[in-house]
């Protein structure tokens, strides 16, 4: 059986592409609006299915994305379309974002804190994780209220855990080690 080629591949393909004809920020506007088009599961399963012939998926994308959406991204379409790999596109989008942060010399970040932080304080920790790593980083923010307080910052390897729960988890360790 052959290997389909995994997400990032095809976010490599497209990116060399996209550099090449110097439109990066066409391509992820357009992968974009497309993801965003695709969600609905139905779509998927009816461009993924086997038994759905190229040519009725392609003239899908084709009613669906012709005017809003240049020809290249739909060429992307109908081959991930003919391998029956739509669901890819998130993966293919996420990776093709990661590799033009990169490009611009941005890092891709995660905070996850307690309660929702504000524009002001993301932009806080984003400036102090930028002095710590000496790169710009971009900053996905959610919300988890199991850590109880703090944050957690994922930058690449890195991992800058200020939660209240992994302290709460410390003291007790360090008690239960000087008692037992």
């Amino acid at each position: 059986m052959a290997r389909r080629p995994s997400a990032k591949r095809y976010a490599e393909a497209i990116f060399e592409l996209a550099v090449e004809e110097q439109n990066l920020e066409g391509w992820a506007d357009d992968l974009t609006n497309v993801a965003q088009q695709l969600e609905s599961q139905e779509l998927v399963a009816l461009l993924d299915a086997p038994h759905v012939p190229i040519t009725r998926k392609q003239k899908i994308l084709n009613d669906l994305f012709s005017t809003t959406v240049k020809a290249r991204p739909i060429n992307l379409l109908s081959l991930l379309a003919s391998r029956n790999s739509i669901r890819l596109l998130p993966m293919v989008l996420n990776e093709f974002e990661r590799m033009v942060y990169a490009h611009k010399g941005v890092v891709l970040g995660e905070i996850v804190s307690a309660i929702r932080l504000d524009k002001t304080e993301l932009e806080s920790i984003g400036n102090q994780l930028k002095n710590l790593i000496g790169s710009e980083v971009k900053l996905d923010a959610r919300v988890d209220p199991g850590i109880l307080g703090g944050f957690i910052a994922r930058v690449g390897d890195k991992i800058l855990d200020g939660s209240a729960k992994t302290k709460l988890d410390q003291m007790r360790y360090s008690l239960i080690g000087r008692t037992g």
